[in-house]
């Protein structure tokens, strides 16, 4: 496809700082893993930001690796004619990409129109001014004259667009700063003409479009708060929208667009009908966390497609309800563009074989004029033509589809197509699950003791008792294939070495970890004069300054809590081994443990054991954390927990570490959670069930870097890349008290640890006799009477 950039008869002028080009996400992003040299950056930051120029290099072919390269050449039968993506997740591959050099007036030239059953783009014309070009052929659709246009002298041009019908709409602004949206294809007598009684936004609209006699238009107000605003063509007044990042239109009216709401967390997808002036629909989009709609496009005969901005996962929805139908396609997935370029640029379309075009625009501030580049891609849908007696089948169990690792299916089959993956689930979601976790678990350990499962097993998080199972040989070593991996050094050594049996062996891969930490307040220790080895921190002495502060009715708080927060409970998991005595049996009444919980009984309901975080405050509000000298924390969603680590040291003018959970009394490890896969013995493939599991665990095995928002990942690699990719992405940049936190965070994930689950029938055995003491219901004696009871007819169970 390669189209003039003839431009002479180009008239119209762009209006400084007003639409220089259409920008689909309304703003600059820099793409993810790259540095680019802009200058003049400073001086047109304001124009750049506005008019939504697309930063990104101009020196590479986007998008065609050696991979695609080879997939392009091979006998792969492309998917043609009567497909159904509802019944099956196709693989794609790319079929052409293309870089061409634009004129100055680019901002339509990127953006997909469907019409008479074509997908199509303007391009300018040979002898005319526009030309409507089927993308795939290159065929003229339509062409578009500029002298049609009622050019008036100064006229800046805002917007193009097309509508169902092939009709040319533009938006106008002239000297006196009149908008006006005209038909610019019409003889003069068939001329429409609006001038807009109000416009809402400062500069030229990120996306445009015209249904009869209504012109729809999103972009930022002068807060940079998106917005929609619906247009009356016949009188010019405007219906506007707050919070709308993207729309579509359809054929009939139907308008369909993504409201976020004023926090920017969640959205809601709804529908209208222009004609009948109503909502038909609102539904939430369910996106996985942190994920949101950037773009959306109706293909009549298909229906409602929706993108999402992080990974490009593009969806086909219900016209009618909202409700997702299937997933088309993952540009993370599908493609290997996640380290050119980022998908919160791009727009997509979807034509009628299926093909996916992705297309964005980029500009070289180094030229005289500048130079834009429109980058497109086409992929297309394909079955690969492997002999069946090289087939591979991978059977994986697990009690759900997990998401993260069916994208990683999807982009292992795209290096690896003659392995092919089926799931052996019982329930269809992690929520499903959750209810019924331990009958599954029973069923589960029964059909691994009978050989009844497949290739890859899922071992922490199916309800089996990890612990038990891990020390049988029903899973294989993974040691030596361990010992082979080329990116050993960069895996997280703690959970491998809790995982290792005594005969040397690993039976169980930690893909993704839970980590639990605890942030130090440097600033309050300083001025106690605490002097505590940090990395050697129990319990007993935390509950011995607690009993300190109260007594001397101190105005300060061992630690901020939230209303989830249980101490008792990870008090206990840190002591629960050294429960057990040398000789197997359980003695909960040994002198230390007595004191423990008669020290935790006489401080948990002082204000110097913990200060609470009301409803309506938050950790790193002025004023909460001052007074407060740890506060516990889980997960590791980089994306907002170190920008709020940050804030809360400014807000407060303190200094913050994360440091490791305290010991138990007798004990060097810590508890730890993990999200463990495992290899089980029976397999007859063990060398490609490893090599999958290898890819999951390398620098560009999930989607993202990311198994779930809350988990950091076994490859260091792999999860500093995530942290830089998503603290740049919010921030623009990394600050060096950032950088300084990560790194301690990767310190309390070195620590040694007990155990990456919790025991099964720990809590009913020790929690609740605890709990039940705590609370008057028992004695203490009568406590440890049922602890001792209890833990020991587990144990026993398990020898």
């Amino acid at each position: 496809m390669k189209y003039s950039n003839k431009n002479d008869n180009i008239k119209l002028t762009c209006r400084k700082n007003i639409a220089v080009g259409f920008d689909p996400g309304g703003g600059s992003v820099m793409p993810k893993k790259k540095v680019f040299q802009v200058t003049a950056l400073v001086l047109l930051l304001a124009g750049i930001l506005a008019a939504g120029i697309l930063l990104l290099t101009q020196d590479r072919n986007l998008g065609r690796s050696e991979h695609q390269a080879d997939l392009s050449a091979n006998t792969d039968e492309v998917l043609s004619g009567d497909i159904d993506p509802s019944k099956e997740r196709y693989l794609f591959r790319l079929a052409e990409d293309t870089a061409e050099v634009r004129r100055e007036n680019y901002q339509y030239e990127f953006v997909f129109f469907w019409v008479d059953g074509h997908l199509a783009r303007l391009e300018p014309g040979e002898d005319v001014w526009l030309e409507l070009r089927d993308c795939s052929s290159g065929e003229v659709l339509r062409e578009y004259r500029q002298e049609y246009l009622s050019l008036q002298q100064e006229d800046s041009l805002l917007g193009l667009t097309v509508d169902y019908n092939g009709q040319l709409w533009v938006l106008l602004c002239n000297a006196e700063s009149e908008y006006r949206v005209e038909n610019g294809d019409m003889l003069q007598a068939d001329k429409v003409t609006c001038y807009l009684s109000d416009y809402p936004m400062p500069f030229a609209p990120s996306a445009f479009f015209v249904w009869e006699n209504v012109a729809v238009m999103q972009g930022n107000d002068e807060s940079g708060v998106p917005l929609m605003a619906v247009y009356d063509l016949e009188t010019g007044k405007p219906t506007v929208f707050q919070n709308v990042d993207s729309f579509c239109l359809d054929p009939e009216g139907g308008l369909y667009y993504n409201q976020i709401d004023s926090s920017g967390s969640t959205s809601l997808l709804r529908k209208r009908s222009l004609s009948e002036n109503r909502e038909d629909w609102q539904v939430n989009p369910k996106l996985e966390d942190g994920e949101s709609i950037r773009q959306l496009f109706f293909q009549p005969g298909i229906g409602l497609f929706t993108m999402t901005q992080d990974t490009g996962q593009i969806d086909c929805r219900d016209s009618e309800s909202g409700e997702k139908l299937y997933m088309l396609f993952s540009a993370a997935e599908d493609t290997d563009l996640a380290d050119e370029v980022n998908f919160y640029q791009m727009v997509f379309g979807v034509d009628k074989a299926f093909h996916v075009w992705l297309s964005l625009l980029e500009t070289d501030f180094n030229t005289t004029p500048f130079t834009h580049t429109r980058y497109t891609w086409e992929y297309e849908p394909y079955l690969s033509q492997i002999d069946p007696e090289d087939t591979v089948t991978l059977t994986i169990t697990a009690p759900y589809p997990v998401d993260p690792i069916v994208s990683s299916i999807q982009m292992y089959t795209r290096q690896h197509p003659e392995v092919q993956f089926q799931w052996d689930t019982a329930y269809t979601s992690r929520e499903a699950f959750r209810e019924h976790s331990s009958q599954y678990g029973e069923q589960l350990t029964l059909r691994l003791m009978a050989g009844d499962v497949g290739d890859i097993l899922m071992v922490n998080g199916s309800g089996l008792d990890a612990g038990a199972i891990l020390q049988t040989d029903v899973m294989a070593d993974l040691s030596v294939y361990l010992d082979e991996c080329p990116f050993r050094n960069d895996l997280i050594q703690s959970p491998l070495e809790e995982l290792r049996e005594e005969d040397d062996s690993i039976r169980a891969l930690p893909v993704a970890i839970q980590p639990n930490y605890l942030i130090y307040n440097e600033t309050l220790a300083d001025q106690l004069g605490l002097n505590w080895d940090l990395d050697q921190l129990t319990w007993s002495k935390i509950l011995d300054l607690a009993a300190e502060w109260q007594s001397e009715n101190l105005d300060i708080s061992l630690f901020l809590s939230s209303v989830s927060d249980d101490f008792l409970y990870s008090l206990l998991l840190a002591n629960l081994d050294t429960l057990e005595l040398e000789d197997g049996t359980v003695d909960a009444g040994q002198e230390w443990f007595r004191n423990l919980i008669q020290q935790y009984r006489s401080v948990q309901g002082c204000s110097q054991w913990k200060k609470p975080v009301g409803d309506e405050t938050f950790w790193w509000s002025p004023g909460v954390f001052s007074n407060a000298l740890f506060m516990s924390y889980a997960g590791a969603d980089y994306e907002n927990f170190f920008n709020h680590l940050q804030l809360c040291e400014e807000n407060n003018s303190i200094s913050l570490r994360l440091i490791p959970i305290p010991l138990g009394e007798e004990s060097e490890k810590r508890q730890s959670y993990a999200f463990c896969w495992g290899i089980p013995t029976v397999s007859e493939q063990k060398d490609t069930a490893w090599d999958f599991l290898e890819f999951v665990i390398s620098d560009d095995g999930l989607v993202s870097d990311t198994y779930f928002a809350e988990t950091c990942l076994l490859n260091q690699t792999a999860d500093r890349q995530r942290f830089e990719e998503e603290l740049t992405h919010v921030n623009g940049a990394i600050t060096d008290e950032q950088n300084r936190h990560y790194e301690e965070f990767q310190s309390v994930l070195e620590h040694p640890v007990s155990r990456l689950m919790e025991p099964v029938g720990w809590y009913n055995a020790v929690y609740q006799p605890v709990s039940a003491y705590l609370t008057d219901e028992l004695s203490l004696d009568e406590a440890i009477r049922q602890i001792n009871e209890n833990w020991s007819s587990i144990l026993q169970s398990k020898s």
